[in-house]
């Protein structure tokens, strides 16, 4: 109860394992300037950051740095929230610990050097690293081998970061629901240092060097085989016992750009949808009907099958004292207290990428299975929400449709 009402003072919501979140998307960094994280070239140096990558020493905010395995650079939109997080475990440690506050921490800079955990969603291991800056983007940039180390191939995933002290102050197994998946995304395990054994195997085929050989051209003009092209790697440096040291071919101005992705500003899944498309039409290289039946079959149609099975066996929750039904009662009321009676799993979600799905085939002429596959798919969907059945829907929806049709559910 204590802790609540100092979350609450914080403005801060709790995640289901007692943790605080901040959850962005990840992007992939070996490299960067001081002047592009907004850290003095005297705290680097305090990090560890001595010399630049050509084995100066670091006297300018403008040399350029290797990012170092397990240092990450936050969002400042994550600044704020971390500020309220680092008061609040301060607070705790006073108030109910009789500790000294830890964090100190009034400004952004105060946080630089401190210990997080990062997550990724469906996983239990929590790796710790440290916080050398921030960008103006909107995602967590982190090293390769951390991304592969929470088993994320940095493609523009999800994940999660918490500070340090909260997560071994207030983590609690305790709190995970007991359930299939209850334990999934909480740190059950946590990493302290990064061994390259027991990281994804994609992160061995990141190449290792700086310029690319006559004889790696002339073979992609010949269409061979990737692996009879030998140019060092991630993988190959690592068994032979070498230093691991990723570098790169092509400089850049600035690792701020774009400072966020297309993907967070189109709002629908349609949009995002059409947008993806429309790249990949764009681009020769792109096998466009290959690609769209591949994203079809592999994601967009199982995840329709699954949610409208999820619709059709899902309980019913009463608003009021929360308990479940397998079915809903003759009543139409919760037996317990009386309660209205809601949905656990909504028609909307049900159908979300049904309608953008069938548009798909039909503008980008996709025949056969798919297209067969996609016709039942809304045959079942517009039975399921028939107007036989729209009884029972208005005795949960407070929305009641007025046009009884597949699009009266999105």
């Amino acid at each position: 109860m204590g802790k609540g009402i100092l979350r609450a003072k914080y403005g801060l919501s709790v995640f289901k394992d007692g943790t605080i979140r901040f959850d962005s998307t990840n992007t992939v960094l070996t490299h960067f300037k001081p002047k592009e994280i907004g850290t003095s070239v005297e705290k680097l140096k305090e990090l560890g950051y001595t010399h630049d990558i050509y084995g100066r020493p670091l006297t300018s905010d403008d040399q350029l740095l290797e990012l170092k395995v397990q240092d990450i650079i936050l969002p400042r939109e994550a600044a704020d929230h971390f500020l309220r997080v680092a008061g609040f475990v301060d607070e705790l440690l006073e108030r109910f610990y009789g500790l000294r506050p830890y964090y100190n921490a009034r400004k952004p800079e105060d946080l630089i050097g401190h210990v997080f955990f990062t997550i990724s969603p469906h996983t239990f291991v929590a790796n710790a690293v440290r916080l050398i800056g921030f960008t103006n983007t909107s995602v967590v940039m982190a090293h390769p081998f951390i991304h592969a180390a929470k088993r994320r191939n940095a493609d523009g995933d999800e994940d999660s970061i918490i500070l340090g002290l909260d997560a071994l102050l207030n983590f609690s197994r305790s709190y995970l629901p007991n359930k299939p998946g209850g334990r999934e995304d909480a740190p059950l395990l946590l990493v302290t240092q990064i061994d390259l054994e027991y990281v994804d195997d994609e992160t061995y085929n990141i190449e290792t060097v700086d310029r690319y050989p006559l004889e790696f051209f002339e073979a992609t003009w010949r269409f061979e085989d990737p692996s009879n092209v030998k140019l060092r790697t991630v993988g190959r440096d690592y068994r032979e016992g070498k230093e691991v040291r990723i570098s790169f071919t092509v400089p850049v101005i600035s690792i701020e750009a774009p400072r966020e992705s297309r993907y967070r500003k189109l709002n629908t899944m349609a949009e995002k949808l059409e947008a993806h498309v429309a790249l990949e039409a764009k681009i020769r290289a792109v096998d466009l009907e290959d690609s769209l039946s591949r994203a079809l079959s592999h994601h967009f149609i199982r995840d329709i099958a699954g949610n409208l099975r999820k619709f059709s066996q899902q309980q019913f929750r009463c608003m009021r004292c929360n308990a479940k039904y397998r079915r809903v009662p003759l009543s139409g009321r919760c037996e317990k207290c009386g309660g209205e009676l809601n949905l656990t799993v909504h028609r909307g979600t049900a159908v979300k990428y049904l309608i953008p799905t069938a548009e798909i085939i039909n503008k980008y002429g996709i025949k056969g299975y798919l297209e067969h596959r996609v016709m039942l798919l809304q045959e079942e969907a517009e039975q399921m929400f028939s107007k036989s059945n729209q009884s029972k829907l208005e005795l949960l929806e407070t929305e009641k449709p007025k046009k009884v049709g597949l699009s009266s559910f999105l």
